[in-house]
């Protein structure tokens, strides 16, 4: 593994980040479930060997989706589904299972963020767990969050742990929507807005 990063496909974006996502990287997407984030999504997944963990969505139904995409996801990227009934346990599953992948996208951790567990220690162990994981296999995790006015329980253990968060938003005019990538927290350079 030569290269240290791993390449997000948007140019002005791979610029300010010094290349992309740092390998073994923890990062969170802050989006709006209205925003189309999934073309980003797509693009990330199109551009590495990676894994794809739902936790809205069965495995045929993401396969679906991949196929109907405006980019081409050809490559073998493999999807699991993690049911509510178990979500940390099934998740962590996955990811043991998908750890030779470069990277790991994970839609969404909404659920895990929502406090539903009495206590946020087994949220907290879990990305602990995560963290140890990347380090060892230098695979790099995505977390999409939906954004949410009401803010969920656990986001700060979430933003505490990750290296990199970006915050996506649109704006809409009558000829244009634009989406903007805003980065409020980046370890590995100074904060940083791309678009």
């Amino acid at each position: 593994m030569g290269n240290n990063w791993l390449t997000t496909g948007v140019k002005a974006l791979d610029k300010g980040l010094n290349g992309g996502f740092p390998r073994g990287g923890l990062v969170t997407f802050v989006v709006d479930p209205r925003i189309q984030s999934e073309l980003f999504v797509h693009t990330l997944l199109s551009n590495h060997n990676a894994g794809y963990i739902s936790t809205v969505a069965k495995e045929n139904i993401v396969a679906s989706e991949f196929a109907k995409s405006q980019v081409d996801i050809s490559n073998d990227v493999s999807i699991k589904y993690s049911s509510p009934d178990s979500i940390l346990q099934a998740t962590r599953k996955h990811i043991t299972d998908l750890t030779e992948k470069d990277l790991i996208v994970v839609n969404t951790i909404s659920d895990f963020e929502r406090g539903e567990y009495p206590e946020r220690e087994p949220y907290q162990n879990f990305l602990n767990w995560m963290q140890k994981t990347q380090q060892h296999t230098s695979t790099s995790i995505v977390l999409v969050r939906y954004a949410d006015p009401t803010k969920s329980e656990f986001v700060d253990v979430t933003n505490k742990l990750s290296d990199i968060i970006l915050e996506f938003e649109e704006q809409v005019d009558s000829e244009t929507i634009t989406t903007y990538a805003h980065v409020p927290k980046c370890r590995t350079k100074n904060d940083i807005d791309s678009r």
